[in-house]
């Protein structure tokens, strides 16, 4: 393996955006390894409403529905495994302790995380341990000045860098504005609105079978 992008989120569920962003960026860039990283519990969101078992099927269904090779596109559960709150820096550090310090990692990041940056834990070590490629969003909002001002020199517009390069380099890309959210889509199925469920057939198969986020 010669480089690595996860992709973290709480996937609750996983829905039509998350697969198409992650199958552009794979196309465009070509990694070795796509990582998705359901975490346990974002302590800055409320606790996920369907369990992280449900969850993990829930993206090996989106996966394989929407064919992304299974020999690129992982599921990694150390976080859910781990039990506690989700910490990206921790789970960086875990990463780099386990595959060292010379290979090429990338944090996938939707430009909405941006606005919160600064509440997560460590929030500026992230950037010594990987490279960042922040993704525009519909209706992001726009970034607090010391976070793009501590980033901008980071910044680069060749995505190939992330390729070949372990660290300290930020690329802000629009792969598409996919306006979904699992938010939206959690209340659109409370209230069977379903011309606004954009899910994969199968994980929407999954959530009634399973009587989910009803």
């Amino acid at each position: 393996m010669n480089n690595l992008i996860i992709y973290g989120g709480t996937f609750d569920p996983i829905h039509c955006g998350h697969l198409a962003i992650a199958r552009h960026i794979q196309t465009l860039c070509h990694f070795d390894r796509f990582v998705f990283l359901p975490c346990q519990q974002n302590i800055l969101k409320n606790r996920p409403s369907a369990s992280a078992v449900n969850r993990v099927h829930m993206i090996e269904l989106g996966l394989n529905e929407y064919n992304l090779n299974p020999d690129i596109f992982k599921i990694d559960t150390r976080e859910i495994i781990r039990q506690t709150p989700s910490y990206m820096v921790k789970t960086l550090e875990d990463f780099r302790a386990k595959l060292g310090n010379d290979l090429p990692i990338t944090l996938l990041l939707g430009a909405d995380c941006l606005k919160h940056l600064s509440s997560w834990y460590q929030w500026q070590k992230l950037i010594t341990l990987g490279n960042l490629l922040i993704i525009d969003r519909p209706h992001s909002a726009t970034p607090d000045k010391s976070i793009t001002t501590f980033l901008k020199p980071f910044v680069t517009g060749d995505l190939s860098t992330l390729l070949t390069k372990t660290k300290k380099y930020v690329c802000f890309y629009n792969a598409g504005r996919y306006d979904i959210s699992s938010t939206n889509i959690r209340h659109a199925i409370k209230s069977n609105d379903k011309k606004h469920i954009y899910l994969p057939k199968t994980v929407f198969e999954y959530i009634k079978i399973h009587q989910l986020y009803c």
